[in-house]
């Protein structure tokens, strides 16, 4: 009986990212890129590219004006049968393509790549479900040193606060969700940065946060004065 010929097993390039942050303009320009496959001169039946956005198989990318959301959190792409697959959505982000010595796809791929490099956001790890679980218990942490401060002066009832506080703070610990891509569906010239998108949130938290300091100064101050003139 004749042996099959020995082959070579095919290695598969692979890259995984950090928290993205991506805008309408950089999913155009992935697919503008992936395009260049179809100039290629593989059989016409392996030049398939599929999209996908959000809960959206789209025919081309320009039909992303009919998704009526400010904000996906998952975007695909296939190239030739999966040969290049890109998955970006909230849990995992990665790149590859199935065989490390198909050049044009390699092309390809590090293209799209340097895309995406640019996109990571710079304070990565506090987008990530571990990041936002020490956090949480570094904020627990802050609780308990003020409580045992409360303690000390005898401000009880800021004491119970900080306990209420801290016990809520470890239940929703593992309820903080993780959030690895964030996908604009804008362009990111059009896209207002941080502080004028959420300038309204950041006024009312502001004068919430005054409000409340100035009430728990007050309430310390009375409470010391009715201890101190019984």
């Amino acid at each position: 009986m004749e042996r099959g010929k020995m082959r070579e097993i095919k290695k598969t390039w692979k890259k995984k990212y950090k928290p993205l942050k991506l805008f309408k303009d950089d999913l155009e320009a992935i697919v503008n890129i992936a395009k260049e496959y179809e100039q290629s001169d593989v059989e016409k039946w392996q030049k398939k590219i599929e999209i996908t956005a959000e809960n959206y198989q789209l025919d081309n990318i320009s039909e992303l004006e009919k998704i009526k959301k400010e904000v996906i959190s998952y975007f695909g792409l296939n190239v030739g049968f999966s040969s290049l697959r890109l998955q970006l959505s909230k849990y995992s982000l990665s790149l590859e393509v199935g065989d490390d010595n198909d050049i044009l796809l390699i092309g390809i791929a590090t293209k799209i790549d340097s895309i995406l490099q640019k996109r990571q956001r710079r304070f990565n790890f506090v987008f990530t479900y571990g990041g936002r679980l020490i956090l949480c218990y570094l904020i627990v942490l802050l609780c308990g040193v003020l409580a045992s401060v409360f303690f000390i002066l005898k401000i009880y009832y800021l004491l119970l606060i900080c306990i209420i506080a801290a016990i809520y703070i470890v239940a929703k610990a593992e309820d903080v969700p993780s959030q690895c891509l964030t996908i604009i569906m804008s362009h990111s010239a059009e896209t207002p940065n941080f502080f004028k998108r959420n300038k309204d949130k950041i006024l009312v938290n502001t004068i919430v946060a005054i409000i409340v300091s100035f009430l728990s100064v007050l309430g310390t101050l009375l409470f010391q004065w009715i201890t101190k003139n019984p």
